[in-house]
């Protein structure tokens, strides 16, 4: 395990593929590939330990057709929602990204460290200030996924990708909530103590800190919405010990009813992370489903043959949410398998 988190650490996945493989048969021995090979979704409690590790490269190890999809706890597979049922989300689709980071705002808050490279969707790492204020490849890649739907959709970027103007609007009423900004966990930046999303200067400083936090998120209700989370380490709060595995953005989320996640284990490279997700949300448009990562990463991995490059996404729901309101798959069936390993 040492020698895949050390490559995660140097940001390449090249040269561990055995090392992977061993893992795997260890997290998915051949008597639960042989159970889970007739389904078309798997449904996975990962360890605490897990969270550091390509969760989604270990189960491609496998070779095992069905998507892998992620959920936190033992509870949480069996779970039902026992709330009268949402009315229709109002819009299709909202993204907000490339926002606007001023300069001295960042550097009055930051803590930073020096890191080789600079073009991570983690606020923590860039020794230039100039090249954390923007991430080049947000932009377009809201602009593209907004073109896989109606004209029921919008967007939010640059200035308008900000606390303020979000707090004036029902950004939360979508069936696709699509953040690509960076991500934060706690501890990144001095004072904060809890993983955000870091959005747009405020405009009004004294009653917004442009950070949105978990407990922000907390204020709002999801009860229609896929929520991507396309910046750096998303799953989780890795910067935090917890023995429940889950905690942060993704768990806020969870808890104010969103039905999935497609979120991140480590710090995603600009320029690939636009790509695919790019891509999945071309693919969810048409199918809110696990696959619309498998297929992502299938389209993209030819141009970008590092895994570290593609990887990092993984897709967090339970059976009660996942399966509700979806149409089966004549061809293989909408079964499922719920799978705990210790």
């Amino acid at each position: 395990k040492e020698s895949v988190l050390n490559a995660i650490e140097k940001r390449t996945l090249l040269g561990v593929s055995e090392d992977i493989k061993i893992i795997t048969d260890t997290k998915f021995p051949p008597k639960i590939r042989l159970f889970a090979k007739n389904s078309r979704e798997v449904f996975y409690v990962p360890t605490s330990e897990d969270w550091r590790l390509p969760i989604n490269l270990l189960w491609q190890a496998t070779e095992m057709p069905a998507a892998l999809i992620v959920t936190p706890t033992l509870s949480m597979l069996t779970h039902r929602d026992t709330g009268k049922k949402a009315s229709a989300a109002r819009y299709s689709y909202t993204g907000i990204g490339n926002p606007d980071y001023n300069i001295q705002f960042i550097a009055s808050l930051a803590s930073l460290e020096k890191i080789n490279g600079f073009s991570l969707r983690s606020a923590g790492y860039v020794e230039q200030l100039s090249s954390l204020s923007q991430l080049p490849s947000t932009k377009e890649e809201v602009e593209l996924s907004r073109m896989n739907f109606d004209d029921n959709s919008r967007v939010f970027l640059g200035s308008d990708a900000s606390e303020d103007k979000l707090m004036d609007v029902d950004w939360y009423d979508s069936e696709i909530i699509h953040f690509a900004t960076h991500a934060l966990i706690s501890g990144e930046m001095k004072g904060i103590e809890e993983p955000a999303i870091a959005l747009s200067r405020p405009l009004n400083g004294d009653k917004f800190d442009g950070l949105l936090t978990a407990t922000d998120i907390r204020g709002f209700n999801f009860p229609n919405s896929t929520v991507l989370l396309s910046g750096c380490r998303t799953a989780t709060d890795y910067g935090a010990q917890s023995a429940n595995g889950i905690t942060g953005l993704s768990l806020a989320f969870l808890t104010q009813g969103a039905k999935n996640l497609l979120v991140t284990q480590w710090q995603v490279p600009d320029e690939s992370s636009s790509r695919l997700v790019s891509h999945i949300t071309q693919n969810i448009s048409e199918d809110v489903s696990a696959y619309s990562v498998v297929r992502a990463t299938q389209e993209i991995a030819d141009e970008y043959i590092d895994p570290f490059d593609w990887a990092a996404y993984i897709f967090i729901s339970n059976p009660g949410r996942y399966n509700s309101n979806r149409v089966p798959h004549s061809s293989s069936g909408s079964g499922y398998s719920s799978i705990e390993f210790a």
